[in-house]
């Protein structure tokens, strides 16, 4: 028997220490290697172990751990916890909690034809709050039921806990049987912002997702951690839209491949089955690429196999590695077989390079009408990456018949060219090259093309407009759609009725405010943004009414923000109205509709000045609620005037921020044109600091992206010589400071293409 000792940390990973309302809380956050540094084990996901845990609390502290409690027995000063054997988990998947815990019951799952005893749900917070976990209780129970059936496996594990971790530096963490969350995440009813009750949804469906993928089948080594993560992100859509449709989740889905491109677009990505040889490569694999890109690719192969082979070849490889281990080999040879084609091949040139693909896309009409394809890697205009790359892809495209219905066809290009023949003989009067918005991949039509395809806007599904959004995007980004048509195509998309979507003419305004006009013609660019986002906002109402669609509250929270931002002095004064009375400024503290507090308390703070900012500041000190201290250090980190945006700044290195907040006052001081120099500043003066107070992963790692706003050549060799020889000694740096370089170097680049245009419009 070994014996050993190891310190209780306090950067929210391993066996870590957290105070909450003047008591202390233990919590542990294993994944990917932590481990590691509470106890001698074997810290690699191809070990996979029964554990059982003795754990001895203090008089007035309860203790949780993934298995259930085998017994407890009362010793000098506290109690003694024995709990039962696990199943087989890898390390990275051991969970326990102590502290003064609130323990909720929730409710029982009865049995089932797959599951032969009931299971029941509990709910675990810090001592007086475990009252705010019945909603998140509520759709936990509905998401296990759905998961099961689809798996066509039971819920792998003896009991199921949810807790709510008050200082935890990832969303959550799928710990089998005590799935940990950030705990503003569990504390959601029916009066939460909008978004809150979405994101509680989404990421209860992932770690739930991952029970399945993940615990029960395990990756042999991290390269494929995307079978964990891609897999419980495609997954937690379906979840979502099965118990909440009202969510709109597979639209949302399509809105994940539109932001994803962007950073998939960079010379410096990762290939979502990366090669991991250190720390940083792990670290480095819980990105965007893995989870989003990879959800994406997931979600168009099984479109083209069709879902009912897709599961069966799912449903095979649990079966064949059940409380296992797996590889990228082992699924996609599962799904070939269950399917009867070959998916291994295709799939693989999605997993083994990265970048998207581009399509340049043209409809030829002569004998039949077919959709003509060339293939190559999207790059925007500047980069240094090589186009000359290709795919096995399903391409599905849409065409609009003579009768006024659209129609699917789908084939697979291999490689650098091909063509999707479409139905009927006639030529179609317009054609969409990603039908639904589920293939991933970017596209560009002949203008002509183009344009018969937009005047039929109103007749596309919504995974086809957000399509149709990224394809302007990519058109601006490559340098080949001049700026004043890219916000032509662009501003009818304001008023669409997904949020997703009615977003985006923001981000061509942004760039020509921040980085293409003068300053002097700023004001014109915020007063055009405020144009658009103005008549949303009177056709959804300034404040919600019973019984809304989320779609209406979604689209609301989008224009007051839009209005917001772009410093609109009557939307600014009525929401700083409403900011007041949140807080409590003239009286007691009122209620505000919730999907407002964020804009409303931000634009208190910008109006009321240096009293108002004291006041927030002061309240950080004692104020315990997540989701209140979001606000109110989202509003601090919004000033723009000196000294108080100094003050800001200095926040990050506050004892009062807990340490997931440290930089969440930065972000926004970084993103504001007015005080990036400074903020960059800062950061240069105060590194060391920072990256003492910040955890590895999630943290310390991500310090470059702060200087990723910046527009020239001049500031992208500065970042590149200062953070270089820093970024070695930092796990998952040096990938970060690449990505942000580059980023700043394709600005520049666009930049210099669109500029004239901007200035010409905007003079």
């Amino acid at each position: 028997m070994l014996s050993w000792r190891a310190p209780l940390k306090n950067d929210l990973e391993g066996v870590y220490k957290v105070d909450y309302a003047g008591e202390p809380y233990i919590f542990t956050q294993f994944e990917a290697i932590d481990a590691r540094d509470s106890m001698p084990c074997f810290d690699e996901p191809g070990f996979k172990m029964p554990i059982a845990l003795r754990i001895t609390a203090p008089k007035g502290n309860v203790a949780v751990a993934n298995a259930p409690l085998a017994s407890s027995t009362n010793v000098e000063g506290g109690t003694r916890y024995a709990f039962k054997a696990t199943q087989p988990i890898p390390i990275y998947l051991l969970a326990f909690a102590v502290g003064p815990l609130d323990v909720v019951d929730g409710p029982v799952l009865d049995k089932n034809a797959l599951r032969d005893r009931p299971l029941p749900l509990r709910g675990i917070a810090p001592r007086g709050q475990g009252a705010q976990l019945k909603t998140s209780l509520a759709i936990s129970g509905q998401i296990i039921a759905w998961l099961e059936q689809w798996f066509g496996v039971a819920y792998p594990y003896d009991k199921l806990d949810i807790v709510a971790v008050p200082d935890f530096a990832a969303g959550a963490m799928e710990n089998a049987g005590l799935v940990t969350f950030r705990d503003a995440l569990l504390y959601v009813d029916a009066n939460s912002p909008i978004g809150l009750q979405k994101g509680n949804a989404y990421v209860i469906a992932h770690e739930f997702a991952h029970q399945w993928f993940g615990n029960l089948v395990t990756m042999a080594w991290w390269d494929d951690v995307w079978l964990n993560e891609a897999f419980a992100s495609w997954m937690e859509n379906l979840a979502v839209h099965a118990v909440r449709p009202d969510f709109n989740a597979l639209t949302e889905a399509r809105a994940g491949t539109d932001w994803v491109s962007g950073e998939d677009s960079l010379v410096s990505a990762r290939q979502i089955r990366q090669p991991v040889v250190s720390k940083g490569d792990i670290i480095n694999a819980f990105d965007g690429i893995t989870y989003t890109k990879g959800a994406a690719v997931i979600g168009m192969f099984e479109h083209w196999l069709g879902e009912k082979a897709f599961q069966q070849g799912v449903r095979a490889y649990m079966a064949e590695h059940r409380f296992g281990n797996a590889t990228a080999e082992d699924l996609l040879d599962s799904l070939s077989r269950n399917g009867r084609r070959d998916v291994a091949t295709p799939f693989s040139t999605f997993l083994d390079q990265p970048g998207i693909p581009y399509l340049e896309a043209k409809l030829v009409c002569q004998s039949a009408p077919v959709l003509e394809v060339k293939v190559s890697r999207f790059l925007p205009v500047g980069s240094t990456g090589d186009r000359n790359k290709g795919w096995g892809m399903p391409v599905c495209a849409r065409a609009l018949g003579a009768d006024g219905k659209w129609s699917e066809s789908c084939a697979l290009i291999d490689g650098r060219e091909g063509k999707v023949p479409l139905t009927g003989r006639s030529c179609p009067k317009a054609v969409h090259p990603n039908a639904d918005g589920i293939g991933y991949y970017r596209w560009s039509l002949p203008a002509d093309q183009l344009k018969g395809l937009v005047k039929q806007l109103k007749t596309l599904a919504p995974g086809e407009r957000i399509s149709l959004k990224n394809a302007l995007r990519a058109g601006y980004a490559s340098g080949t759609l001049p700026f004043a048509d890219a916000l032509t195509g662009a501003e009818p998309l304001a008023r669409d009725l997904e949020p997703t979507v009615a977003g985006a003419p923001s981000g061509f305004l942004w760039n020509a405010h921040d980085d293409l006009v003068e300053p002097a013609s700023r004001g014109k660019v915020r007063a055009r943004l405020a144009s658009l986002y103005r008549p949303v906002l009177d056709a959804v109402g300034k404040l919600p009414k019973a019984g809304e669609d989320p779609r209406v509250r979604e689209r609301r929270a989008l224009a007051w923000g839009m209005l917001a931002g772009a410093e609109d002095k009557a939307a600014l004064a009525d929401l700083a109205k409403l900011g007041r009375v949140a807080l409590g400024l003239d009286g007691p503290p009122g209620d505000i509709p919730a999907d407002l507090k964020d804009a409303a308390i931000g634009a208190a703070v910008k109006q009321g000045g240096a009293p108002v900012f004291d006041k927030l500041v002061e309240r950080l000190a004692t104020e315990n609620d997540s989701m209140m201290r979001r606000y109110l250090i989202g509003a601090l980190g919004s000033v723009d005037d000196e000294p108080l945006a100094g003050r800001a700044r200095a926040l990050s290195l506050d004892a009062r921020l807990r340490t997931n907040e440290v930089l969440s006052p930065l972000w926004p001081q970084a993103g504001d044109v007015r005080t990036r120099d400074a903020t960059w500043a800062f950061v240069r003066d105060n590194l060391d600091a920072l990256i003492k107070r910040l955890p590895e992963t999630f943290g310390a790692d991500s310090l470059p992206g702060l200087a990723s706003g910046f527009c020239t050549e001049a500031r992208a060799a500065e970042v590149d010589a200062f953070f270089k020889e820093r970024a070695s000694s930092v796990p998952g740096m040096e990938r970060a400071l690449a990505q942000s370089v580059e980023s700043i170097r394709l600005c520049a680049a666009k930049a210099a293409v669109h500029r004239d245009g901007a200035r010409r419009l905007f003079r």
